[in-house]
């Protein structure tokens, strides 16, 4: 809940990450969020020694990619791409295992 006692969700809160504004008047965060988009791979560096590190993620982008979503059409490909991150990866997935991505 709010300060202004309004109800507010995790999407709130990705909203108001990603309009913050530093005292410059920049983008507070380098953040980018993307929507409808299945992640294909997750790439690593595995040079550095020591565990494996996220590096970035092959994805394709379209509607209803995930082949257990009812609504996807057989032979349907979403358009391939290659996002990487110089800090961090992050891959969250819905209750109907679409992936969501956020590289910083």
């Amino acid at each position: 809940m709010t300060s202004n006692r309004k109800r507010s969700g995790p999407v709130d809160l990705l909203k108001a990450t990603v309009n913050a504004k530093g005292k410059d008047g920049k983008p507070k965060y380098r953040l980018d969020i993307m929507l409808n988009t299945l992640v294909t791979k997750v790439r690593f560096d595995t040079k550095r020694g020591g565990s494996p590190r996220a590096i970035g993620v092959d994805f394709e982008l379209g509607e209803s990619l995930y082949g257990a979503d009812p609504r996807r059409q057989a032979g349907h490909v979403g358009k391939g791409g290659l996002v990487t991150a110089r800090r961090e990866v992050i891959i969250s997935a819905g209750m109907s295992h679409a992936l969501h991505i956020v590289v910083s």
